[in-house]
């Protein structure tokens, strides 16, 4: 359930780890078109996110965490996964090095969700950060090899989700960001994600609710829009390191409007110390 409040403010609830919880926290993907289950760790606490663009800010992904940016793609056919992978991946390497200064980028794997009943990737509804302290180095070595870590060892490594709405103007379940300079790294919990169809078992961060936190939405993404977040940088000091994040719930949007459908399309970057 969710308010809307003056100025395009939202009161509503957020699913963050509990401040009580006795196990490791663990979100289960069933797959099959089910929605993932969380263990006894988690719980709902109120929220309120802010429209941003009446903060008066400007979105900086060193900054804040995270940036939306005007980016029309030539890309027509989301449902095509050869065009995803030759044409669209080029525009968000491009895109990635303009923002972060990124000497060099690299896509290695995109998610499309669907908030439809029949789709195994729904939008995830759970205050999180995609990768830790731990995972996100040992996912850049696994997924860019030995010998380019080699290569570009010594520069700062930053990880970047470029999230894109491929079905129109969102008008449910956007996204909603933590500004980073909110967070406290001890809110932070390193956390299970467990796959049911392949057993796969991954490491995330979740996120213990603080009052001081401050949450920001952009309202009516449109598809020539992409939301740059960062989830990782190897930079300990003076910029933001991680982005927790989350799909919420606008009840005051109309209930007829299409299912939010999205791409996001993951990325390192590495950046001249």
């Amino acid at each position: 359930m969710s308010t809307i409040l003056e100025n395009n403010m939202v009161a509503t609830k957020m699913n963050f780890v509990s401040p009580y919880a006795l196990e490791t926290p663990s979100i289960f993907y069933p797959g099959r078109g089910k929605t993932q289950v969380y263990n006894e760790s988690y719980a709902h606490f109120d929220v309120v996110v802010e429209d941003f663009y009446k903060s008066g800010q400007a979105a900086s992904i060193d900054l804040q965490g995270f940036q939306v940016e005007e980016a029309p793609t030539k890309l027509r056919d989301f449902n095509d996964p050869s065009a995803i992978t030759s044409v669209y991946y080029d525009e968000v390497i491009a895109l990635v090095k303009k923002v972060t200064g990124a000497t060099e980028a690299f896509v290695f794997d995109h998610t499309i969700r669907r908030g439809q009943p029949s789709i195994a990737h729904k939008p995830a509804q759970h205050v999180h950060n995609d990768y830790t302290h731990t995972s996100a180095p040992v996912r850049a070595a696994e997924r860019l090899g030995e010998e380019t870590m080699q290569r570009l060892a010594g520069k700062r490594m930053v990880q970047v989700n470029v999230w894109r709405s491929i079905n129109g103007v969102v008008r449910q379940l956007p996204l909603a960001f933590m500004d980073a300079r909110s967070l406290e790294l001890d809110d932070l919990v390193r956390t299970e994600i467990r796959y049911s169809d392949s057993g796969h078992v991954g490491e995330i961060y979740g996120v213990r609710h603080r009052p001081t936190q401050r949450w920001y939405f952009f309202p009516e993404m449109t598809g020539d829009q992409v939301a740059l977040i960062k989830g990782f940088d190897s930079k300990t000091d003076g910029v933001a390191r991680f982005t927790p994040h989350t799909a919420f719930e606008l009840q005051e949007n109309d209930p007829q409007a299409p299912p939010r459908e999205s791409i996001e399309v993951r990325t390192f970057a590495f950046i001249d110390a």
